[in-house]
């Protein structure tokens, strides 16, 4: 992970063996074995470039309490390295977060690690929103947002996403819509995504699948449960085709457009911005960026009224009235 901006105190990279750190707060970050694998292979090659942060321990000798870069930290483990540069950012554990919540971006920390660190200073150390905002230098509604955001969350869901087997997009931006609009109970997002998580599943799938279980009726949750996926994706994608077949040509082209900028979104998303460097290509960049700056108000307007439109018409997009799936022949297939 990348800090941003200049840490205040004690910043000499001090270098530690990898039996001084203690690891309590490993849960509160986010796992992701394809970061892990790549970063793995630098390390492997040029070794660990960024230093890995937290702050010593008041109860126990010699003890650094770890805070950020676990993955740094278990990566220098599998290659056998005993020794870890460190840097310490405050002055005791609560401090310790406090900091790490001010020199981290957004990007760097997930919206749920933010969530599960001020959890920690609400809970824990007994530290009120408006202290908590004051010293992070952000707003009471901020960090109510964050707690409301982890405190809503079942254990089932938390244990998942945190341990890295189920997506936190699929999460944010699928499970959560759908229990706003109180499609899915508690207990049936706590089903599904015991079900799905650790299948080896695109974001794209489980989206999909979310909902078939949703919209698709008994048929398609229990096939889901069973782990049926196979069939339930198959299911899916033959119905949307059948629907394509009654589309106008401008229709189909607003639904690959519509494809076209979920897809690279995605990818501009996943871009570190921070490591482009200067020049042409910099500047090539920067052009771009202003122009679609320029019209993202326009077109968030737009993807609200395609929103409003369409959004009565989900019910009955997979399974019209007379258009159920036939049960009696189908081949379940497991995933």
């Amino acid at each position: 992970m990348q800090l941003e901006g200049a840490i205040r105190e004690n910043n000499t990279v001090a270098a530690l063996e990898v039996a001084q750190l203690d690891l309590k707060y490993e849960s509160f970050r986010l796992r992701d074995k394809g970061r892990e694998y790549f970063l793995l292979d630098s390390i492997r090659q040029r070794g660990i470039q960024e230093p890995l942060y937290g702050v010593w321990s008041d109860k126990a000798e010699q003890q650094f309490v770890l805070l950020d870069g676990f993955k740094r930290y278990r990566c220098a483990k599998r290659l056998g390295l005993r020794i870890v540069p460190c840097v310490a950012v405050g002055h005791g554990e609560a401090d310790g977060i406090i900091q790490l919540l001010r020199i981290s971006s957004d990007r760097s920390l997930n919206i749920l690690e933010q969530a599960r660190l001020v959890v920690e200073l609400s809970s824990r150390y007994r530290t009120s929103v408006t202290e908590i905002a004051l010293r992070l230098e952000r707003s009471k509604a901020w960090v109510s947002v964050r707690l409301g955001i982890f405190n809503e969350m079942s254990e089932v869901v938390r244990e998942r996403i945190f341990a890295g087997k189920f997506p936190v997009r699929c999460y944010m931006y699928t499970l959560k819509q759908f229990t706003r609009v109180n499609r899915m109970k508690p207990k049936e997002v706590d089903e599904f995504v015991g079900t799905v998580s650790g299948k080896g599943l695109s974001c794209r799938q489980i989206d999909q699948l979310a909902h078939g279980y949703v919209y698709g009726g008994e048929l398609f949750r229990n096939q889901i449960r069973q782990g049926n996926f196979t069939w339930a994706l198959e299911r899916l994608k033959n119905l949307v085709r059948q629907e394509s077949d009654y589309l106008s040509d401008p229709q189909r082209k607003i639904i690959q457009d519509l494809q076209v900028v979920q897809k690279y979104m995605g990818r501009i998303i996943g871009c570190e911005a921070d490591k482009i460097q200067q020049g042409t290509f910099a500047a090539e960049v920067n052009l771009l960026a202003s122009g679609i700056l320029g019209q993202l108000n326009k077109f968030k307007k737009a993807m609200e009224v395609f929103h409003a439109a369409t959004g009565k018409t989900k019910d009955n997009l997979l399974f019209a009235p007379g258009r159920q799936p036939d049960t009696g022949n189908c081949q379940a297939l497991s995933g």
